[in-house]
Formats: C-alpha cells, sequence, structure tokens
C-alpha cells in the first residue's frame, strides 16, 4: 500500500501501521491481534460514511437538477401510453396546490395538496383496481393525525387493515388492527413513538393477550 493510496482512502500511517502489521505477523497472539486489529474499524467506518456522505451529495445535486427545469405554474405529464399521470402546479419551482396522480391504468392514484414543496392536509392513496389504500393529512411534510390503511383480503375484497395515529410524523396514541371479518385483532398505545401497551384478539373479538411494554 502506498502513500498516495493511503491518503486516497483517507486514512494515515498511525492507523494502517497496525493493519499492516497484523498482515506480516502470523505468530501474533490472540490478544495481541485483538488489540492490534481493533483501529481497523475506524477506517472501514470513515470509508462507509464517506460513501454515504457522496450518495446524499448526488442526492441534493440531481434534485438541483431537476428543481432547475422546473417552470411555475400548472403542469402535466403523461404515460408512454398517453394517459394522464401526474396533474399539479409549481410555485417557486416547489410543488404547490392541489396534486393528482393516476396509475397507468387510468385509476387514479393519489389526490391532496403541497405547500412550499411538502404535502399538507388531507391525502388519499389508491390502489391499481382503484379501491382505497391509506387516507391521512400531513402537516408540512410529515404524517399527522389518524391515518387509516386499507388492505386486500384472501376474496380480494378491499377492508380496513390499520388505523394509526401520528404526530409531527412519529407514531403517537393508538393503533388499531383488524381482522378480514371486521373484527379488531390488535391495539397497541404509542407515545412520542415508544411502544407503551398492547392487546390481540381473536376473530371473535375476544382478547387473547395484553402486556405493557413500560420499563423494557
Amino acid at each position: 500500500m502506498t502513500i498516495g493510496s493511503i491518503n486516497r482512502l483517507g486514512l494515515t500511517i498511525c492507523t494502517v501501521a497496525p493493519m499492516l502489521a497484523i498482515s506480516s505477523c502470523s505468530t501474533v497472539s490472540t490478544g495481541a491481534s485483538m488489540l492490534l486489529g481493533a483501529p481497523v474499524i475506524l477506517p472501514i467506518a470513515g470509508i462507509h460514511a464517506l460513501s454515504q456522505a457522496e450518495v446524499r451529495a448526488d442526492e441534493r445535486r440531481r434534485e438541483r437538477s431537476i428543481k432547475a427545469k422546473r417552470t411555475d405554474g400548472p403542469f402535466t405529464e403523461l404515460w408512454p401510453n398517453g394517459k394522464k399521470r401526474v396533474e399539479g402546479t409549481y410555485k417557486n419551482k416547489e410543488l404547490s396546490g392541489p396534486h393528482k396522480a393516476w396509475h397507468e391504468n387510468g385509476q387514479k392514484d393519489s389526490e391532496g395538496s403541497y405547500i412550499d414543496g411538502k404535502e399538507h392536509g388531507q391525502w388519499k392513496d389508491y390502489w391499481a383496481d382503484g379501491t382505497k389504500r391509506e387516507t391521512g393529512t400531513y402537516k408540512f411534510g410529515k404524517r399527522d393525525g389518524l391515518w387509516t390503511f386499507y388492505w386486500t383480503d384472501s376474496a380480494g375484497r378491499n377492508y380496513k387493515g390499520i388505523e394509526v395515529t401520528w404526530k409531527d410524523g412519529t407514531k403517537h396514541g393508538l393503533t388499531t388492527k383488524w381482522h378480514e371479518n371486521g373484527q379488531k385483532s390488535g391495539e397497541d398505545n404509542y407515545i412520542n413513538g415508544a411502544h407503551d401497551y398492547w392487546k390481540s384478539f381473536d376473530e371473535n373479538g375476544k382478547i387473547k393477550n395484553e402486556g405493557s411494554y413500560s420499563g423494557w
């Protein structure tokens, strides 16, 4: 390993020396090899952090590039088959106001609104067959209040599967789940994202188990 390659990896001689010492000596005791090997973790973590930083930088560059091409005012995007894909408005090159999207088959995908590029207010999402997928409210890009999620049962029918209460993007309050037959299957309470207590119910609505996470 040359000095140049060491520098390009963001390492130092002091960090690499123990690594080289281990690789050049086959008689190092287990305890000594563990001691010398400890610094190896640091450069690996540093390289990973550098890689993640580069990924985020690339994402920001792509976002700036896309934003630079936007023109304020209403816009419409189409699928390759000519059907409408997205309909909305840009203001100061950010999504603003009512926003609608469609699946490629023409069924509605979502509808809601934006403020300064962030989802805000009531939103509704739909499966490709036109049935409801989820409904709830955003507050400046974060889920807030009660959200309802709809699932598909074994017969292909759409049903309410779970309701989750959010506060500023974090689970806070009661989460309720249902069996396919409409009976409640579970309850979970959260406090600022932390699990508080839970209950599970059988398909007849009777409590099967319950417990608390307090003190865990």
